[in-house]
């Protein structure tokens, strides 16, 4: 639904499947997104039309990306959209994960 600048439609449109001799390839016919910056990006970057549409208000949702996890998974689809440019389709990694899990201990006084 939210197409964003177009990555992962892009990926999609390079990626084949196949199940014995059968070969299944992905068309993109579009996107959807509320910038219109997006859409644009998308529509540059893959080729199909993307809808300028704002399915939820931000007051509805918040700002559900906090500015640290935004700049990691920004840098992360830069790499990962010049990787595919240059025909690279899968590659391990020593980057640490952004998104950390926390430990948290809870201390209660015995039973009386």
């Amino acid at each position: 639904m939210c197409s964003g600048l177009g990555g992962g439609a892009k990926g999609f449109r390079k990626a084949k499947s196949r199940v014995g001799e059968k070969v299944a390839t992905w068309r993109c016919i579009g996107g959807v997104d509320n910038d219109p910056a997006a859409c644009r990006d998308f529509k540059s970057l893959v080729g199909a039309d993307c809808t300028l549409m704002d399915l939820f208000t931000r007051e509805r949702i918040g700002n559900a990306v906090p500015p640290d996890a935004a700049e990691a998974i920004a840098e992360v689809m830069g790499t990962t959209l010049l990787l595919a440019e240059s025909g690279e389709t899968f590659q391990l990694s020593a980057t640490p994960v952004w998104v950390r899990p926390i430990a948290i201990a809870l201390t209660l006084p015995p039973a009386a």
